[in-house]
């Protein structure tokens, strides 16, 4: 079984996403920022779930709002990108 811990960076994705929530409500930027926002939530659990499996392998990607964006906007490229700046650039 996984075991599902809140720690202080998933708290923060949490806030940071709230915040996000409350800002384009106030602007009343409608659709374009419905959509970044949703992106921005579906990387994070992209990268979150990624992390639950990767734990058995000895694998994990950092969740953080630029990690969480880069893979929420770019999908799959953004994916390879994260992986690419970890492992290559600084391994």
């Amino acid at each position: 079984m996984v075991d599902l811990k809140w720690d202080s960076n998933i708290m923060l994705y949490i806030a940071v996403v709230i915040l996000l929530l409350v800002i384009a409500i106030s602007l009343n930027r409608g659709k374009k920022a419905a959509k970044v926002i949703a992106k921005f939530v579906l990387g994070g659990m992209v990268i979150y779930f990624i992390n639950l499996i990767g734990k058995n392998f000895n694998f994990n990607i950092p969740l953080n709002p630029f990690t969480a964006l880069t893979v929420g906007l770019l999908e799959f490229p953004g994916f390879i990108l994260i992986l690419l700046v970890k492992y290559i650039i600084y391994p």
